[in-house]
């Protein structure tokens, strides 16, 4: 696979953002902040905006992977890696969160996403259609927000979890994140935005993302003990 930098980079960015939301929400779940972030709105805005860099950048980078010739291999390594930190998500959460566990989040969606939007590297058209269908879904309402889960209901925590991400319209932003990448000119990809550091955290985005929070969270939890 061609590594292009400025998908890295933009990998980079979103973790940032990341990082910064996880640290507000944080602060604000010790009270040293006063406001639900899951209910104002341009802190939805602010997660929804991270949420579309790191799904359309893994759709870009399913295309660029897989489209040319497809690796069990790498693909397998992929995927294992996403279900055992989606795994370990659902079970630190059900433990510290036991009314609003994770069963859905952000790298249960990748984890999916990827399986399912790997069958369309080669068909980017499809992909783009499908995109669009997944949108005109949303905006119409067509499906619950809680789509497919809701079958289930009973067996989920009844409290909105910590984390959840509705496969509509989360899928049209994979489809169209491949179709981006098939026909989006080329000199996209050589934009390169100043700072090497941002490729850097780009790179280490899955070792990132499990580590900062558990660090984040454990030293704000230290502090409120010790003081």
């Amino acid at each position: 696979m061609q590594r292009f930098l400025i998908v890295d980079q933009i990998r980079g960015i979103a973790i940032v953002l990341m990082v910064i939301y996880h640290l507000i929400y944080d602060l604000a779940h010790f009270g040293y902040l006063e406001f639900d972030m899951n209910v104002e709105d341009h802190w939805r805005y602010f997660r929804k905006m991270i949420m579309t860099l790191f799904i359309g950048v893994s759709g870009i980078s399913l295309w660029l992977a897989y489209h040319r010739k497809f690796s069990l291999t790498s693909f397998s390594l992929r995927l294992g890696k996403l279900a055992l930190c989606a795994l370990s998500i659902s079970l630190i959460s059900l433990v510290i969160f036991p009314d609003s566990w994770i069963y859905f989040g952000i790298l249960h969606f990748l984890f999916l996403s990827s399986l399912v939007g790997v069958c369309f590297v080669r068909v980017p058209v499809i992909a783009l259609l499908l995109g669009f269908a997944c949108f005109v879904i949303s905006w119409f309402e067509l499906l619950s927000f809680w789509w497919p889960f809701e079958y289930a209901s009973q067996y989920l925590p009844q409290d909105r979890p910590q984390d959840y991400v509705p496969p509509v319209p989360w899928f049209g932003v994979i489809f169209t994140g491949i179709a981006v990448a098939r026909y989006a000119p080329q000199s996209w990809f050589e934009i390169k935005i100043p700072g090497a550091l941002l490729a850097y955290l780009g790179q280490r985005s899955l070792i990132i993302y499990m580590a900062h929070q558990p660090i984040i969270f454990g030293v704000l939890w230290l502090y409120v003990q010790a003081s």
